[in-house]
Order: structure tokens, then sequence, then C-alpha cells
């Protein structure tokens, strides 16, 4: 029978003809992979190229249009040591940190710095917030809650002695019902451990100059810390709590002193070009200080000559030109620092803007998109920012809001994650509704500070008349010199007076629309002001 299995010799002859054949499959494939590998590299490199050139000629343009780019000329400038209300004891350690990267704390002095970041935290802990009510029509003003406060701190202090034998008694403890002199007495006698702290800040108050130890030169803006801004927080309330109780007591000059220092602490950060800053200063000035001016209107404890200082001290803000400055030094943080950091540390996109393990699309894709696209991203952040600064006019201390709010819809007008990776538009909504809404603090603030002069201005009007005058007219040139105007509109403010000692006085707001002095709401949000919609910016009427 005839062997179909070929020889050893045949098989041999085979496999040696198939072998090439499979040899140059496999050399096609790395032909191909190596030309593919080729044509990323060349991609990347184009679009490296095309990006960094077109942030070079943007960036020359706006730099022969007079536009800065360097974050130095907005840091404030050292100052001695001896001369610096942030070198006193007490803030000194809260910025004196270690060198990056921490292995540790942050802080040379840990202990130092934490008793700076925990100074009146009871104050804190029961400080219910003196918002004006806002549901109300007219607003209705609120004195900061002494009874409550009071109440809770010395409860509090029952149960840290109960607690040491009975701690089954101590949750069974029942607050105390203070009136609001009895509050003010007993505060004032507990706050008597905060002296030696508030006395050593307003000595230092009285140095030319406060420079707080920001360490501007971190390679990442995300990562600076500003621990200082809490601790200046605390003690501005605490000051309030204080201040507060004093004018409950008919302590006005003790009072009139505390409210100085509130001012001086807000101001303390004035130079410092970050926004977060600048908000923490307009919260002080126009959700602290301003409160007590309110209530010693309010009960009518002010003398003629308090108010003038009142006046004289509040019409040299501008947290419009402020506001405008901080915006400058978010521009360069972070469209320029922050840019440069994260082309080195791609991760940082993620672990900022979508938290570790959490990131959105388009932020993932960013990490392996061309240098040059975050580039390209650089340019609309910079056109978009601009915009937005361009709506400040310092010179007149008003904003334009048809010009934020052409930018805030920009955020609306955007695609999906794919669709602005490839515009260049992947951070764009991350941050931009954020500087948007920032955009109204400061003229709303504004209108806080321009509101509370013309209070006093009329205050002083009332003691010297017997009754409010008819018009703003009035006030000018006795009482005030220049009457401030609407913040959003540049034009007159609106006030109407509704018995002799009670009156309306509001900007129209946001929506650039007189409603009347009414406020409105956020739809499911009790308590909040829809500041970009609809409603006046109104000052809180008296009890």
């Amino acid at each position: 029978m005839q062997n179909s299995s070929s020889s050893p010799s045949e098989q041999a002859a085979a496999g040696s003809s198939r072998r090439p054949r499979g040899w140059r499959v496999f050399g096609y494939f790395l032909v191909g992979a190596a030309a593919l590998v080729t044509l990323i590299a060349l991609f990347y490199a184009e679009e490296d190229w095309r990006g960094k050139r077109a942030w070079k000629k943007y960036r020359q343009e706006a730099e022969s249009q007079g536009i800065s780019f360097d974050l130095q000329k907005l840091i404030p400038a050292p100052v001695p040591d001896d001369q610096n209300f942030a070198m006193t004891p007490f803030l000194k350690p809260v910025l004196d940190l270690n060198p990056r990267p921490f292995t540790g704390s942050p802080w040379r002095d840990t202990n130092a710095a934490q008793r700076a970041q925990e100074f009146g935290r009871e104050i804190i802990d029961h400080l219910k917030p003196s918002k004006p009510l806002y549901t109300d029509n007219p607003v209705q003003g609120q004195l900061t809650d002494l009874p409550t406060l009071a109440s809770g701190i010395e409860l509090d202090l029952r149960k840290m002695t109960i607690t040491k034998t009975n701690r089954h008694a101590a949750e069974h403890l029942s607050p105390t019902n203070f009136s609001r002199t009895e509050a003010a007495t007993y505060l004032l006698d507990y706050m008597k451990r905060y002296d030696p702290v508030l006395d050593e800040i307003r000595t230092a108050s009285k140095q030319p100059y406060s420079r707080f130890n920001v360490h501007y030169e971190d390679e990442d803006p995300a990562g600076i810390l500003l621990p200082h801004l809490g601790v200046l927080k605390k003690l501005a309330h605490v000051l309030q709590a204080r201040a507060s109780s004093e004018l409950a007591l008919g302590k006005t000059d003790a009072a009139f002193q505390d409210v100085q220092l509130i001012f001086y602490l807000g101001d303390s950060v004035k130079d410092e070009p970050i926004i977060i800053s600048q908000l923490m200063r307009e919260a002080i000035f126009s959700g602290v200080g301003d409160q007590i001016i309110w209530e010693g209107l309010n009960e009518h404890r002010w003398s003629d000559a308090q108010l003038q200082a009142f006046q004289k001290r509040l019409e040299e803000i501008s947290f419009i030109k402020d506001g405008e400055k901080a915006l400058n030094g978010e521009r360069i943080a972070f469209g320029m620092v922050f840019y440069d950091y994260v082309r080195k540390h791609p991760e940082a996109m993620e672990n900022i803007w979508g938290g570790p393990g959490q990131p959105t699309g388009d932020i993932v894709l960013l990490r392996f998109v061309p240098d040059g696209w975050l580039y390209q991203e650089q340019i609309v952040q910079q056109h978009l920012v601009e915009k937005l600064v361009s709506a400040f006019d310092a010179e007149k201390n008003v904003i334009h809001p048809d010009i934020v709010n052409s930018v805030a819809a920009t955020t609306h007008q955007l695609g999906g994650a794919f669709s602005r990776l490839l515009h260049h538009q992947a951070m764009v909504p991350l941050w931009l509704e954020g500087l948007s809404k920032y955009c109204q603090k400061p003229p709303f603030n504004q209108n806080n500070v321009n509101e509370t002069i013309i209070a006093c201005a009329l205050e002083r009007y009332r003691m010297a008349n017997g009754k409010l005058p008819e018009t703003l007219d009035a006030l000018s040139p006795k009482f005030l010199e220049k009457i401030p105007l609407d913040v959003c509109t540049g034009d007159a403010m609106k006030y109407r007076r509704t018995d002799d000692e009670k009156f309306l006085l509001y900007s129209v707001g946001w929506n650039e629309k007189d409603d009347g002095g009414t406020v409105v709401m956020e739809k499911n949000k009790p308590g909040t002001l829809d500041l970009l919609n609809q409603g006046d910016w109104v000052w809180p009427e008296y009890k």
C-alpha cells in the first residue's frame, strides 16, 4: 500500500517555504507600527509647535496692549519684620512653614500654629450668622444673637464639669435662658480670656505694614496654603461678639474701637492678589464690621464723630478695584503658572478638579494630549478672563453685569467632553462658572459698604434735624461729600423715607432693574438671594 505521508525531506522543504512568509507578515507589522509611531510622534511635535507658537503670538500681542504676565508685579513686596503686623508673635507661626515637600507637619511650630487656628473656637461654634431676614420685604436686620451664644458657651462649660463624674447627667442638662443684657454681661466676662491676644493684635495693628508670609513661590499655585485667613476670620468674629455685647451694655466707645480693629483685620490682606483672600476681606468688612455698625444705628448708639469716622474709613474701600486685581492674579497664577505645573505633573488636574480617583473624562484625556493643546487652553482661558476683568470699572467703582453674564453663558454653549477637548475648552466649565460667580461678590459687598456709608450719613442728618431727609441730595455736602452710586448701573441709589426714623435704601442689583426694594430668593435654597437674576440689594430695616 502507498504511504501518503510526506517524507522528512519534503516536510523540511515545505517548512522552509512557509517560514519566510510568516516573517514577512511580521515585518510588515513592524513597519506599520513604526510608521504609526512616527505619525503619532509627528502629530505631537506638530501640535506642540503649533500650540507654543500660538501662545507666544498671543502673549506678545497682549503685552503690547499693556497686559502684564509678571506675577511678581502683583505679589506684595517684602517689608521689615519689626514693622509688619503679620509678624506679631500670635500670627507669625501660622505661615512659618517647613520647606516642601512636607514630610510631616507643614508648620515649624505646630503647637503655636494650632493655638492660633483654634482661637475663639467656642465663639465660632455658637455664634449664629446675623444675616438680614431676606424672606421679609422690606428686609429686616438682625442683632447678633447674644442669648444663644451665651447659653451655648455656658452649657458647654457645665457639661465639661459634670462629665468628669456623670456623663448621663450631662446629656440631660438644659441651657440657661439669658436676656440680651444678661448674655452681654456674661460674654464680656467670659471673653476676658481673649484679652492678651486681642491686646497684642491691637498693638500690632499700629505697625505701618501688613504682609503675611504667603508662599507665592510654590510651584503649584493651587497648593498654596492660606491658614491665616481662617485665623483672621475667628479674630473678627470674636470682636463681633465683644462689640455687640458692648453695645448692648452701652459701652459704645469700646464697641467703636473693636469695629475699627475688625476693619484693620480685613485690610491686613488687602494686597494679596488671591481671590480667596479678597473674599475673606470682603466678608470681614461686609459681613462682620457693617453688622456692628448696623446694630449701633438700630439702637441709636453712635455719636456724630464716630459715624464720621466710619464714613471716612469705608470711603477708602474699593472692592471693585481690588476684585479686578484678584482676577488678574488668578489669571496669571492659574493661566500661566498652573499650566506650567500640570505640563510637568499631568495628574494634578485630576486631583484638583475631579478629586483623586474621580476625575471627569475630559480631564483624564488631558493627561495624554500634546502639550500644545494645553497652550491652546491657556489662550482660551486668557481671553475669557480678560473679558471678565473688563467688567470691572475701578475708576467709577462699578461693574458691568452684562459682560459677566455673557462670559457665564459660555458654559452653557459648550458641547460634550470630547468636543470641548478638541476645541481646547476641556477645563473651561470647571473654573469659568466659579470665576463668573466670584464677579458678583465684589459689587454686592461694595454695595453693602456704600449703603453703610449712606446709612451713617442719614443717622447724622436725623440727629441734627430730628427726622430723615426727603432725598439723598440733602446729605451733601454737610453730611456726605460724595454720595456713593449704584455699583451695577452707576446711577443714584434708590431711597425713600418711610417715616421720620425709617427708610428704604437699595441698589437695583444684578438685573439692573428697579424692583421697588423687593428681594427675591433662589428656588430650593432658603435664605439665599437670587443675586444673578432678579431682586434688589437692600439695606436692612431697623426694628
